[in-house]
């Protein structure tokens, strides 16, 4: 009899391995993400006593979305593991609110600059993970993410979206082929790892029911903000 050991853990060089090329590429084929989600995650966080100072996208790519959400900003700095992401985000640009560069720089989303110090700690307002979070190990990611928030910031994933994402990454297929009769269960990859990344969300203090949201830092403390 086998031993359940629980989800699978996928170490897969795919876009933290892009050339400039492969990142130019990729932009021509990413569409735009709807201007409704950046509206309602920025009506939210400001809700919520947020303010517009610095914003951070964290698995920016080419920067599809921190180019449309960095003009509501003053300052704006966009993460990924790919140098050629980087490099082709840093060639189409873009501007903040005060019309000061957006900041494109290689660092993983489980350091999120740490490394280098480019972030100090407690200046950041509004943290976005698009469509990255599959790949982060949220476990690292949450406590570092926390400790750049400012009072009142907002971190925006939403676990719909994220399962969505997952669900049609090729090594999900793969493992569905795989295992037929746990495909769809409760054993299935995909609800396994939403539910490893909903568990840190509850010891972060997101309550049940509110995962969709926005983690928001209060006094240095982690609450959740229903969505």
């Amino acid at each position: 009899m086998t031993r359940y050991r629980g989800p699978p853990t996928f170490r897969i060089r795919t876009f933290s391995a892009y050339t400039k090329d492969q990142g130019a590429t990729y932009v021509q084929a990413r569409s735009a993400y709807h201007s409704n989600l950046f509206k309602r995650i920025v009506d939210h966080h400001v809700s919520t006593g947020g303010q517009l100072g610095t914003l951070v996208d964290v698995g920016c790519g080419p920067g599809t979305a921190i180019r449309t959400l960095a003009p509501r900003f003053d300052y704006a700095i966009g993460l990924d593991a790919s140098e050629g992401m980087i490099a082709t985000a840093r060639q189409l640009g873009g501007t903040s609110a005060n019309n000061q560069p957006i900041r494109f720089e290689s660092s993983s989303a489980e350091d999120l600059g740490a490394d280098t110090n480019m972030i100090p700690n407690g200046t950041v307002d509004l943290i976005i993970a698009a469509t990255a979070a599959h790949w982060f190990d949220m476990s690292r990611f949450w406590p570092r993410a926390a400790e750049l928030l400012r009072p009142g910031g907002t971190q925006a994933i939403n676990l719909d979206t994220l399962e969505a994402v997952i669900r049609a990454a090729s090594p999900v297929t793969r493992w569905r082929q795989a295992h037929p009769d746990q495909a769809g269960t409760e054993k299935d990859v995909v609800k396994m790892i939403r539910g490893q990344i909903a568990r840190l969300l509850y010891e972060a203090g997101v309550l049940p029911g509110e995962e969709r949201v926005k983690v928001r830092v209060t006094e240095r403390l982690v609450d959740g903000e229903a969505g």
